[in-house]
């Protein structure tokens, strides 16, 4: 009777050694006539074999990639001829597969963690499993300096197998990753790529505090190579402790690592000031060495601190926080709070800190100091509370401010700046023109010796044959030695010139009543003067060489190609100044004339 079998599985190559158990399993080796699995022969181990109880056999191997599944049938001869003991499980054979691992590189001296996933990958018997990194070959001779490695496992499940890479001869072998199953490979579509070790050249700060939780940053090449960089202390004075290093931004060359905590207290006072012995594990590669200058790491002692001495706070006012052995560490391993927001360090002194605080509302806030990732000095007491009279300026921490929100102000501050920029242009573009318009209307008369000024209400022109001057609605500001009278009288292209009427004269002669004078002889339309009619040509048809005769010489000052101008009579010109005009129709809001 078989009561149990193990494994229950195992791949369809064979190669798989089986372990069953039961009852009546024959005297002897010998009374075992076979063990099969379906079509599967499985040969009994001697060295292994239990009287009656036990049989240990590996099944044959076949070429065959066949899932499949059968139970377990033991022939056992006895006096009363051979009697068969069938399983009631069944045995399975299962074909185990790669999907995929990670890393897919590491350093050339190995001990890389290497994680893959698959189906079936503990199938068959466990204990000899392996994980194997073998050189491809492509039609060429296998190099000397890639031989096979393995991968030496960890941890196994049905889907999961982690191992640690074995060294390799060069840094550019290229591996495929295979696991072996009771002596049958499987192999990844992917390879494994061994690369140059990690090299380190410079530490810095070369300090630490037996609290631990610093930032050490080493200087070197090839960091990324490394999957699990760590720092330890492995002084003898020491308790041996662990913890973590990364590669920041990507940045290849450089390593940084936290301080791990040193322990017990009661051998840390005699430390002080000393080199303490450490190591980086880089997977299989060397690390630095502790006991060279370069990488030399000294204990000094924990920063601590007491107060804030500056409590009562006005307007651009710095915080300053009193404390002990603060140089221990770099300024940037103290972060300071004020109530939850950052107060920015300035500087540090052996006994002192300096922040610029962040701007706050009026009130009282607590002060908390942290210094690397392991001390933390929040004290509720009055020493380390801080009081604002105000609205204090300040720098608040980048960290405190949502950058969408800063795009979000400045945006509004732009547009509304260009918008009082423009509206500020257009009022000056508007009040220059209002007041060169008001400078010309305001303008004042220059007076010389001899003139004088005389306001004329209205312009005159000359009637036909009744000797009365019409005024013009638009007053003007005139000098009295300027004036000459113009009309235009529009005949053909030619204009011509009224003589001064002796009312007109009289107006000149007597400033005093050309007002009165000017009213009373209004009574007729604008017509020519009788002087005028005797040079105009004649409406009846009549030769016009009269006109031609009779008609007034052009002044000089009067250009010749404008259209219809005027001009003054010879008996004009003995009467007033040259070169004197005064504009028909002329508007008050006008240039003085």
């Amino acid at each position: 009777v078989i009561t149990s079998f193990d494994p229950m599985n195992g791949p369809p190559q064979g190669g798989t050694t089986i372990t069953i158990n039961g009852t009546n399993l024959g005297v002897q080796l010998s009374d075992i006539v076979s063990v099969t699995i379906g079509s599967h022969v499985c040969t009994p181990i001697e060295e292994e074999y239990r009287t009656g109880e036990r049989i240990v056999c590996n099944i044959d191997t076949i070429n065959s990639n066949t899932e499949d599944s059968n139970s377990i049938s033991i022939t056992v001869s006895t006096s009363s001829g051979d009697k068969t003991a069938t399983s009631n499980e069944q045995f399975m054979f299962l074909l185990p597969s790669i999907d995929s691992f990670f890393p897919t590189f590491g350093p050339r001296s190995g001990s890389t963690q290497v994680m893959i996933t698959g189906n079936n990958l503990d199938i068959g018997n466990t204990e000899q499993t392996r994980v194997i990194m073998r050189e491809i070959i492509n039609r060429r001779k296998k190099r000397q300096n890639c031989p096979d490695t393995e991968c030496s496992i960890m941890s196994i499940n049905t889907t999961y197998i982690t191992c640690y890479s074995g060294s390799a001869g060069s840094d550019d072998c290229l591996m495929i990753v295979a696991v072996e199953v009771n002596n049958n490979a499987f192999d990844s579509s992917s390879m494994f790529t061994y690369k140059p070790d990690p090299t380190f050249t410079d530490l810095d700060p070369e300090i630490t505090i037996p609290a631990g939780g610093i930032k050490l940053t080493f200087t070197g090449s090839n960091f990324d190579v490394v999957q699990s960089p760590m720092i330890t202390i492995n002084d003898s004075r020491f308790n041996m402790t662990t913890e973590s290093c990364l590669v920041e931004n990507n940045d290849t060359t450089l390593l940084v690592c936290t301080t791990p905590r040193i322990t017990p207290l009661s051998a840390i006072n005699d430390a002080i000031d000393t080199a303490i012995q450490y190591k980086v594990v880089v997977d299989g590669a060397t690390g630095p060495d502790s006991s060279i200058d370069t990488f030399e790491l000294v204990l000094q002692r924990d920063p601590t601190f007491s107060m804030v001495i500056d409590r009562e706070l006005q307007e651009n006012d710095i915080i300053r926080i009193q404390g002990a052995n603060i140089d221990s560490v770099e300024k940037s391993e103290i972060i300071v709070y004020i109530g939850d927001e950052n107060c920015q360090v300035d500087s540090t002194s052996d006994t002192v800190v300096t922040c610029q605080p962040p701007s706050k509302e009026e009130g009282t806030f607590l002060v908390s100091v942290r210094v690397g990732n392991n001390l933390f000095f929040n004290e509720t007491t009055d020493e380390w509370m801080v009081t604002f009279s105000g609205n204090t300026t300040g720098t608040v921490s980048s960290s405190q401010t949502d950058p969408s929100v800063a795009i979000i102000i400045g945006t509004i501050s732009g547009v509304f700046i260009l918008i009082i920029t423009a509206i500020i242009v257009i009022f000056a573009i508007l009040f220059y023109f209002y007041h060169m318009k008001s400078k010309k209307t305001n303008q004042p008369l220059s007076s010389s010796s001899g003139n004088e000024v005389v306001k004329m209400s209205q312009n005159i022109v000359y009637l036909n044959s009744s000797s009365q001057v019409i005024p013009q609605t638009n007053p003007a500001y005139l000098r009295k030695e300027d004036i000459h009278i113009y009309d235009e009288i529009p005949y053909s292209t030619t204009t011509h010139l009224h003589s001064p009427t002796p009312e007109y004269l009289q107006i000149l002669e007597d400033p005093q009543n050309q007002e009165d004078t000017v009213t009373s002889t209004l009574s007729h339309p604008r017509s020519p003067t009788s002087e005028y009619e005797d040079m105009a040509p004649d409406q009846s048809g009549e030769d016009p060489q009269n006109q031609e005769d009779t008609a007034p010489t052009k002044p000089d000052d009067i250009s010749s190609n404008t259209t219809h101008p005027q001009l003054p009579t010879p008996e004009y010109e003995d009467m007033a100044p040259e070169e004197s005009l005064i504009k028909p129709n002329y508007n008050e809001e006008d240039d003085y004339i």
